[in-house]
């Protein structure tokens, strides 16, 4: 826990509360007493943790004496409660300082109280929780009454317990290094983009199972030689396996780790945490899950007094801050009951938390006693829905409903889509219709722009003076089209563009689709035999060409191409007679693009306007691009990305920055570039983002780091890390 609060400080998920409404005639200082009596019992709830520098700046453990920890009493109104408990409960502990619990009694009336009880889980667990309200409760008792302390001298102290376990047997280390080797992460389907750090804001949905079911339950489970645990956890990793499409996947589970009657009246951290790996390759049947479960369970139990963070040692578990290392997802069975103090002649009831911490993506517990039991899944809000949690708790009562009435079916079987999961997969997130503008093709919003802000900048170059408005670009773009025109082009037709990036060649493109044509764009830095497949396979008879290309590269490229081309070079584009233009409707062909041909000849892909126009409207609702947006253009024109990089801008008054072939090579020219340029979106790689990252780190360039953590980051084209 140390470890962890060094790794997230403050983090309120390492919290453990309990908030409580006391109604009826509660005796304050006898209160008191009790908490500070039991606080003066156990030495785990005097502990503090500071760091020595003649350990090596590791923490060591320092006991406060006793008679010191005091009660906090406040008055307030009923309104200001969740307030002062949210304030109190999320409030972060100094570990090295303590006291690392609180308690806070707020008065609202002679006869009303509501107390609040926080303890950094370091010093805490759950059954901690429950044996410290037993204790207060029996000493509350006892000093109302005038009696002694009912409370037997404890039978051990958990610092010796702490000290056993302190070094783990070197077999449950070869245990945990070899079953957690290669362990995947769980990817659960979220709702929204993961964090890169990983956020603790989380919620509840509880689902409480029928009392019947949970019979049949214990009673199949006593038939299978297995405990509810192993029940719970073989139906939880069948969901899990359908829901992610993973066959091996680990779940961590909450452990007492009171391995003796003495442990039972101890406070402090016994809990442990078990890395559950679940193998349900094969489609096996639920049967043959829950052996699975079980001899996992029990394998584990075996080694379970290696800390959690020690095992992370020794598996070598690489950092990600978005995600918990080993598992990323927890199952608790808890079957102590609500935690209640017990006051005599005060009734008490818990208060439920307006607000949720969630140590992990997604947690199952499952509380309550006898055939009285919920299930509760708390989720991070960040990643999950409340309707797609809410499936999942539907999905485990289907499988345990399953389970009972067949155990042969197998996991294929046992969560048929159906029902609203059905709709949600084939409507509901199917349902992504959006208007489109009232423009044929993007054409009718660049030139829409270029009437309401003509002298606003459309493609700059780098960081080179000239810049091109949106009112020079319509008109090089026209004259272009009237050239294309008046040369035969148009409706039907493909024009190939060779060209690098450039405000000119943004001119050009525009002026393909002005004539009525589709662009094909051919990279320079290509192999000339690709270029050439491209020329002859497209049929395109006219050839846009940036002079810069060299005119031995041009021969070579059209040596191959068994039909005429008509070369146009793209700065003799002058006027010509008027030409009538075709302007182009949305089911025309706006720009071909061809496969990489890894798998055999490269295909030609056509797309219309109508998809391309879809496609900006979408981007432009899910990132809110607008006039303010500076975009990179980094791409190389052979990708579809590259026309994201373009056309958005274009289309909401955005500008361009065009990255030249050197500086889109050069990690420090590019930071460079994106910090002078005022550059608000980039998409790359996630290579090419690496490159970009390591370029800009503080060390080496503050002011391009400080740009780049402004910029809006499009990744994509690659696995992300």
């Amino acid at each position: 826990m140390w470890f962890l609060d060094r790794l997230r400080p403050g983090d309120p998920s390492s919290h453990v509360f309990n908030t409580s409404r006391l109604t009826g005639p509660l005796d304050a200082a006898a209160f008191d007493r009790a908490v500070r009596d039991v606080v003066d019992r156990h030495e785990p709830l005097r502990a503090r943790f500071p760091e020595q520098a003649r350990h090596g700046g590791r923490p060591v453990q320092v006991v406060e004496p006793p008679g010191r920890f005091r009660v906090e009493h406040l008055t307030a109104a009923a309104e200001d409660v969740p307030r002062l408990i949210e304030e109190r409960t999320n409030r972060p502990f100094d570990l090295a300082e303590g006291p690392l619990l609180r308690a806070a009694l707020i008065r609202l009336g002679p006869r009303e109280h509501v107390l609040c009880l926080v303890f950094h889980h370091i010093v805490c667990d759950g059954w901690s929780l429950k044996v410290f309200l037993d204790e207060v409760g029996a000493l509350y008792t006892a000093h109302t009454e005038g009696k002694p302390s009912p409370l037997p001298p404890l039978a051990a102290r958990f610092l010796d317990v702490a000290a056993e376990r302190a070094e783990p047997d070197p077999a449950s280390l070869d245990y945990w290094r070899a079953n957690l080797s290669g362990a995947p992460v769980l990817e659960l389907p979220a709702d929204r983009p993961r964090p890169a750090v990983r956020t603790t804001a989380g919620d509840d949905h509880t689902l409480p199972l029928p009392p019947a079911l949970t019979a049949e339950l214990r009673r199949f489970a006593g038939r299978e030689r297995c405990t509810l645990f192993m029940v719970f956890l073989a139906a939880y990793q069948a969901v899990l396996a359908r829901y992610s499409g993973q066959d091996d996947l680990c779940v961590g589970a909450a452990t007492a780790g009171r391995d003796q009657v003495e442990h039972e009246r101890l406070i402090g951290l016994f809990a442990g945490t078990l890395v559950l790996r679940g193998d349900l390759s094969g489609d096996p049947s639920f049967r043959e899950m829950l052996r699975r479960a079980r001899s996992t369970t029990l394998r584990a139990y075996q080694h379970r007094h290696v800390p959690f963070e020690r095992i992370l040692t020794e598996v070598e578990v690489g950092r990600d801050l978005s995600r918990t290392p080993l598992f990323q997802t927890l199952f608790v069975l808890n079957e102590m009951g609500e935690p209640l103090i017990p006051l005599p002649e005060v009734e008490v009831e818990l208060v439920d938390a307006e607000y949720r911490q969630v140590q992990t993506d997604l947690m199952l517990g499952v509380f309550g006693e006898g055939d009285e039991r919920r299930l509760v899944l708390t989720y991070n809000t960040d990643l999950f829905d409340a309707e797609t949690v809410a499936g999942y708790g539907r999905a485990l009562l289907r499988v345990l409903e399953a389970a009972v009435a067949d155990p042969l079916t197998p996991l294929s079987r046992l969560l048929p889509v159906d029902g609203p999961e059905r709709d949600l997969l084939v409507r509901e997130r199917n349902d992504t219709a959006l208007p489109l503008p009232a423009a044929a093709t993007l054409l009718d919003l660049v030139d829409g722009w270029a009437r309401r802000a003509p002298h606003a900048v459309a493609v700059q170059e780098g960081t080179a003076p000239g810049r091109v408005t949106y009112a020079e670009l319509g008109e090089a773009s026209a004259r272009i089209a009237r050239r294309l025109a008046a040369e035969g082009a148009g409706p039907g037709s493909v024009v190939a563009v060779l060209a690098e990036r450039s405000p000119a060649t943004v001119a050009g493109l525009l002026g393909v689709m002005r004539s009525g044509a589709a662009y094909l764009p051919l990279d320079p830095g290509y192999p000339r035999a690709r270029l050439s497949l491209l020329l002859a396979d497209s049929g395109a008879r006219h050839l846009l060409v940036d002079p810069a290309v060299p005119p031995a590269v041009l021969d070579e490229v059209l040596g191959e191409v068994p039909h005429d081309v008509r070369v146009i070079s793209l700065d003799r584009s002058g006027d010509r007679p008027a030409v009538p233009l075709a302007a182009p409707g949305p089911d025309d062909p706006a720009y071909v693009l061809y496969t990489s041909g890894s798998t055999g000849r490269p295909k030609g892909v056509v797309v219309p306007h109508r998809a391309l126009l879809n496609f900006l409207t979408a981007m432009e609702s899910l990132l809110g691009a607008g006039p303010g947006d500076v975009w990179l253009s980094l791409t190389s024109l052979s990708f579809d990305i590259s026309g994201l990089e373009l056309y958005l801008p274009l289309t909401t008054g955005g500008r361009i920055v065009v990255a030249d072939r050197e500086a889109a090579r050069d990690g420090d020219a590019l930071a460079r570039l994106i910090a002078r340029s005022g550059v608000t979106h980039v998409q790359a790689t996630p290579s090419g983002w690496r490159i970009l990252l390591d370029a800009a780190s503080a060390d080496r360039a503050p002011e391009t780091g400080a740009a780049l953590r402004r910029v809006t980051a499009l990744v994509g084209g690659e696995a992300l890390p």
